[in-house]
């Protein structure tokens, strides 16, 4: 008998989730029906319970008493139901990512490796570093830590990854990265289901991170330039324009190592199998 595996979801970002499901054939109906299945069940439980207190109320208890019980009733009732609601939520989303794999997997649309075009759904299990910058730079702001490394020469290193994580972190606001083996993972930090303490002991864990997302652009030979500001014509509108988007990409070189064709990919989920 095969040993059966519960997947440990760490990220879902349910508008990117919708969004696919609504372009998959039966996407959104088939999510759905999983939910009302799993949620019936859970209701009959629930009524059952309760009108077994409801008898017994009735039994054991005088008419002031009864009606004590059956305010209480009512509010144990009305916790079970949001905690029910919370957890069709939870539900929903775990399905819709099953769902969405499955279905990219039956268009022949989801690749296992990340070395793809632009717009391309994938789906990696790798080794993983997390970078909470806000975290980062919290830490490596400390004035004591300059001291500390003067002993041992390393405090102009210190200054410079100090600033260079403090322009991240304004740059790339409520975000966590993810490095992988030739891609940088960039998630929103609202759709992590773990708080920052977790998360700093998940980084600290030898399992494989899977990662379910869209690669939504590919590191350019500006990767390659040490310059922390490119040549460009301040004449030129457009390179005006991609100033910034070179600035960013220059921390993140100097934070993450990513590098030339390296892939940034826009998580859907992340979970361990």
């Amino acid at each position: 008998m095969s040993k059966k595996h519960i997947r440990e979801y760490v990220y879902i970002d349910n508008i990117e989730l919708n969004s696919v499901l609504a372009q998959l054939k039966d996407g959104i109906p088939t999510v759905i029906k999983k939910v009302n299945q799993t949620t019936s069940e859970s209701k009959n439980t629930i009524g059952k319970e309760n009108n077994y207190r409801a008898e017994g109320g009735a039994k054991f208890f005088l008419e002031g008493q009864a009606g004590y019980e059956h305010g209480n009733s009512l509010q144990k009732l009305s916790g079970k139901s949001e905690m029910s609601q919370s957890a069709v939520d939870v539900v929903y989303s775990d399905y819709a990512v099953d769902v969405v794999e499955k279905g990219l997997q039956s268009e022949n649309l989801l690749k296992n490796h990340a070395k793809q075009e632009e717009g391309t759904f994938v789906k990696l299990t790798q080794d993983f570093t997390l970078l909470d910058l806000e975290l980062m730079n919290e830490f490596w702001a400390n004035k004591a830590l300059p001291k500390l490394m003067n002993k041992s020469g390393d405090a102009e290193d210190i200054y410079t990854l100090r600033d260079s994580l403090s322009a991240l972190r304004d740059l790339y606001p409520n975000t966590i990265f993810l490095k992988l083996k030739s891609s940088l993972v960039i998630g929103d930090e609202s759709n992590f289901r773990y708080n920052k303490t977790q998360l700093q002991i998940m980084s600290l864990s030898s399992r494989k991170l899977t990662v379910l997302g869209r690669v939504e652009s590919i590191g350019t030979k500006n990767l390659e330039n040490d310059d922390f500001i490119p040549d460009f014509n301040s004449n030129d509108l457009t390179q005006i324009s991609q100033l910034m988007p070179q600035m960013q990409t220059y921390f993140l070189k100097l934070i993450t190592g990513i590098k030339k064709d390296d892939r940034f990919i826009k998580p859907l989920a992340l979970f361990f199998e």
